[in-house]
């Protein structure tokens, strides 16, 4: 777990790897941190099946090294590189990943290969992606250590670049007349202090001369001529009264440059009028000139005014090197005077170093264990038990973590990282911020899986009142569609028995119209018989045969109208047996549930033989169905309401893992060691006492126990989907049990 492991894509970086293993060694970082650096090709054993071991290395990994040369390499297992299955493991164990594209072909996306470009763009953002352009193997190798110890610092809570101030008297927070501060916000305040004077731009004799007194102080200040310059600026504060830059240059080399009580007392009013000449907003001229009155005051053996003026200057604007200066007078007063006060005031200063910037704290405990180094010990020995007894808190943290969360969640954290006794107290501090991170990934791996449970939970309501819904949807259409069928069924028994008695109608004028037809046929015979045997009667059987043809005609059409009656009786009721596969069709599409769906399609497969027995049989079989449905439904409420408590128990405990957490690192409060987890995750913590009632909570907690933060919320610090962790709140805090809220209020 406190390895880094290097991959590289092609065997021809192998020299490079084994260049840069032998730089990492011999970085003093990662020495005091028991880091040690490894490529799997060491190891003859794992070359028979490395994709499985270099998988299994890199999961136990503190962070992942990518040498990218030309591309990502050959493709070896489920069509991806090594360096693909390595980077995949990496994310899935939550182990930093640190890419080097080596080579000028990455300097353009257009000359990238596409396979480079698809696996940058799934890379994290934090993770670093570094391109180096450097042709020989010295300064590549330079460049990736200087890489890889900037990272780490990071994860300690360091500045890349801290400002490391120099024992000079002209600099200023390091910053000194030759630095260029253009870009800087506090250019106009060094102006006043770092701009020589020029005489011949003054138009008065006397400014003219105080310009000049000026310029010659400033002159022998750069030449470290300070019996000169002092000289100068007396004669210029004496003959020209309160000016800044002589006031603020002779309280500086009468507080940091003389060992008289004379100058060191005249330092103090010197750099009162000083101050009293700033603007409200020149805050850094401001804490320069309280430093100066401190360092006096401490030199002077008043160390009560001197840490009172050191706490102004750092509220007005933080220095190293006032921080420095009021440790390095904390520690002679712990030295002169050994009692637990100012011990404890001691350890209170280192605190401040170490939080401030470790990477300072380191340069200047140098000359701290050299000036006092019995004092220094000893303080910073309680900085070391502390952290000492935080690492072996978080390590029974970490293995209580584990069997609860085996059996809650089915997880499996990785075997927590190892470290050899020592006295140092960069070690120590790497520990317990290694130890902070296993515990918080731990925490935020169950996180995970409980917004998993939870979302898993929520769904099975939903499902559950769905199909609740659906039963009733269903139940009413298919209810609608046999009241509508029964009165299609009678409508159509309607339809058959007039069909019927048209049927016996037709029969009738049928019969009626055969009649008339034979006795129109008879009365044209005798029409025939007069003409020619009886004219005289021709005219009498004429108007016979009219008389019948007229009866014929009217019969005809009788029988005519009850055939076209029987033709639309038959129509309707083929209309009425299409109606019948519409209505169940329609009604199946507006149904849900497949099974009610399956009772009703049987109404359809006879609709010409559709009656009242069978809606009644189908009706019995929904009703049973919904019947059961239901209790099924009951059955599965009341067992989610019983999942329910197991799921707001498995919250509540999840809930006591974090407070116990955040209460182990609210204990540190003399060191920061959340440094890779505001890296990793952008997470800051907070201690208790630093939170306002304005601090979002979770969970019905209260808001001035939320250590770790994101964005001022907590919820966000914890959860990757805050919608859902707002539902899961909202879910935990309805109708929570008097027996639960209880023990809520006992655990907090």
């Amino acid at each position: 777990m406190n390895s880094i492991f290097i991959s590289f894509s092609h065997t021809e970086l192998k020299p490079l790897v084994e260049s840069l293993i032998s730089a990492l060694n011999g970085s003093t970082l990662l020495q005091r941190c028991q880091i040690r650096p490894f490529h799997i090709a060491e190891f003859d054993a794992f070359r028979k099946a490395p994709i499985e071991n270099t998988v299994h290395c890199v999961s136990r990994s503190r962070c992942l090294i990518n040498l990218i040369g030309k591309d990502l390499g050959e493709v070896r297992a489920e069509g991806k590189s090594h360096i693909e299955c390595e980077v995949n493991a990496a994310l899935d164990n939550q182990v930093d990943v640190l890419t080097f594209l080596v080579g000028k072909h990455h300097a353009d996306s257009a000359t990238q290969p596409e396979s480079v470009r698809e696996f940058l763009s799934v890379l994290p953002s934090h993770f670093l992606r570094h391109h180096i352009q450097d042709e020989h193997q010295d300064d590549i190798v330079d460049s990736i250590v200087k890489q890889v110890e900037t990272f780490l610092w990071a994860s300690l809570g360091c500045d890349d670049n801290p400002r490391m101030p120099e024992s000079s008297l002209l600099k200023i927070d390091g910053i000194s007349p030759s630095t260029d501060t253009t870009e800087s916000p506090h250019h106009d305040q060094f102006r006043r202090i770092f701009d020589k004077p020029d005489p011949s731009l003054e138009t008065n004799p006397i400014a003219s001369s105080l310009a000049q007194r000026k310029d010659w102080a400033f002159q022998s200040m750069e030449l470290n001529h300070l019996s000169e310059a002092t000289q100068n600026l007396v004669k210029a504060t004496e003959e020209f009264g309160s000016d800044f830059f002589s006031c603020f240059w002779l309280g500086r080399i009468y507080a940091l440059q003389t060992d008289t009580s004379a100058n060191w007392k005249s330092a103090i009013p010197l750099s009162e009028r000083a101050i009293s000449s700033l603007k409200e907003d020149e805050t850094l001229l401001a804490s320069a000139c309280n430093s100066h009155i401190a360092i006096a005051y401490a030199h002077i053996g008043d160390f009560e005014k001197a840490a009172h003026y050191f706490d102004l200057a750092l509220a007005q604007y933080e220095t190293f090197e006032v921080l420095e200066r009021k440790t390095d007078m904390l520690l002679n007063q712990f030295a002169l005077n050994n009692n637990p006060h100012n011990k404890q005031l001691a350890v209170e200063a280192l605190s401040t170093f170490i939080r401030t910037n470790l990477k300072y704290y380191l340069a200047a405990s140098e000359h701290f264990s050299k000036k006092n180094p019995t004092s220094f010990a000893e303080a910073e020995g309680d900085i070391h038990q502390e952290l000492d007894a935080l690492r072996v808190a978080l390590t029974e943290n970490y293995g209580e973590l584990q069997p609860w969360a085996d059996s809650a969640f089915n997880i499996a954290f990785p075997e927590s990282t190892s470290f050899h006794d020592s006295n140092d107290i960069l070690l120590a501090i790497y520990a317990a911020n290694q130890k902070m991170w296993e515990n918080f990934a731990a925490l935020r791996a169950c996180s995970t899986s409980l917004l998993q449970f939870y979302e898993s939970h929520a769904q099975q309501r939903k499902d559950l009142e769905t199909h609740n819904l659906n039963l009733d949807n269903d139940h009413g259409v298919a209810i609608s569609l046999i009241d509508e069928l029964a009165t299609t069924i009678d409508e159509r028994k309607t339809t058959n028995a007039k069909e019927s008695d048209l049927q016996t109608r037709v029969s009738k004028e049928k019969r009626n119209l055969v009649i008339w037809d034979i006795s129109l046929l008879a009365s044209l015979g005798i029409l025939a018989w007069c003409y020619f045997l009886k004219p005289e009667f021709i005219w009498l059987s004429a108007a016979l045969s009219v008389g019948l043809l007229i009866v014929r005609f009217y019969f005809k059409s009788r029988h005519s109208v009850a055939t076209l009656r029987i033709k639309s009786s038959k129509a309707h009721r083929r209309f009425i047996n299409e109606s019948v596969t519409e209505l169940v069709e329609n009604a199946m599409h507006s149904m849900a549930l497949p099974h009610m769906r399956s009772i009703v399609e049987r109404l359809k497969s006879a609709p010409n033989y559709l009656n009242h027995e069978d809606l009644a049989a189908t009706k019995s079989a929904l009703n049973d169905f919904v019947e059961n449905q239901r209790k099924a439904v009951d059955s599965g409420l009341a067992t989610w309401e019983l999942k329910s408590l197991s799921l707001k128990k498995l919250i509540r405990e999840w809930l006591g893992k974090v407070a116990q957490f955040e209460q182990l690192a609210s204990s540190s409060i003399n060191t920061n060691v959340t440094g890779r987890i505001n890296q990793s995750r952008n997470v800051h913590f907070f201690h208790p006492s630093l939170l306002t009632n304005n601090s979002e909570g979770m969970f019905g907690e209260p808001s001035d126990k939320h250590c770790f933060q994101k964005d001022g919320s907590q919820m966000l610090a914890w959860f990757d989907n805050p919608v859902s962790a707002i539902a899961m709140q909202a879910f935990y805090s309805n109708e929570k049990p008097v027996a639960e809220a209880t023990s809520e209020k006992t655990l907090a």
